[in-house]
Order: C-alpha cells, then structure tokens, then sequence
C-alpha cells in the first residue's frame, strides 16, 4: 500500500488534522515538542535533551518521520504530534519495524489514539511499539 502526503482527516473529537511526512520546515517544530516530551521524564529516556546532530539521528536519519498539524501545517500554531517507523534490522529483515510517537499534552487526552493491527489505546506522551 502507498500513502500520498498531505493526509488529511479529522481526530476522534472532530478536529482537522493534516498529517504530512516530515522535511526541513518540520524540524524546528518537532524539536520544540520533543523538548517538552524529554523534560517531562515520563517516556524518552534521555538524561539530557539530544543536540541537533542527535536529534536528527534519532528523528530524521534511515527513517520515515510523520509530523500532525491542527488543523494543517500552514495555519497551524505548533504540531500536536509526530511518529516515526524505521526498519529495526537492514537486508531481509527491513520489514520488521520499530515505531515511536509523541502527542503535545493538550492533544494527549483530547482527540488522540494509537492503534496498532486490532488493539487500540490511548495514547500518552508516548508509545514505542515493535511489529
């Protein structure tokens, strides 16, 4: 199956959300809101926020990054979340994946859920899940 960016559709409250993969217009705001996710402490194990190499490596690099805007990127006031899925292993074993999420905390309770194959749950500041 092939996916063609922008998506857009509406959150389980009803609000538009415009889903796009991310490039160089997104890294700042994804940087802004992994920096509230890390000094949280709940979730990302970080003892310190990642530097922008870092960061990149972690977000950008061998890897499919997602970015959320309300209602789309153009209009919005900051993403309220992103993902990423990256291969866990190269070669023969590229489809096995490793996927991890963050949802800015206004939007956590509000109109977001993650779901993978038949289970769905609510989604927190974060979930990592492998397939």
């Amino acid at each position: 199956m092939s996916l063609t960016f922008p998506i857009d559709a509406k959150l389980k409250d009803g609000s538009p959300v415009q889903l796009v993969l991310a490039d160089e217009r997104d890294v700042e705001p994804l940087r802004g809101l992994y920096r509230v996710i890390v000094e949280e402490g709940n979730s990302y194990p970080h003892d310190r926020f990642p530097d922008q190499k870092d960061f990149m490596d972690y977000w950008f690099h061998g890897k499919s990054t997602v970015a959320a805007y309300v209602p789309d990127r153009a209009d919005a006031a900051g993403m309220v979340g992103a993902f990423y899925l990256k291969p866990n292993w190269p070669g023969r074993a590229g489809h096995v994946a490793n996927a991890g999420f963050i949802v800015a905390p206004d939007w956590r309770i509000k109109a977001w859920v993650g779901c993978w194959g038949p289970r769905c749950w609510p989604t927190p500041s974060n979930s990592t899940t492998v397939a």
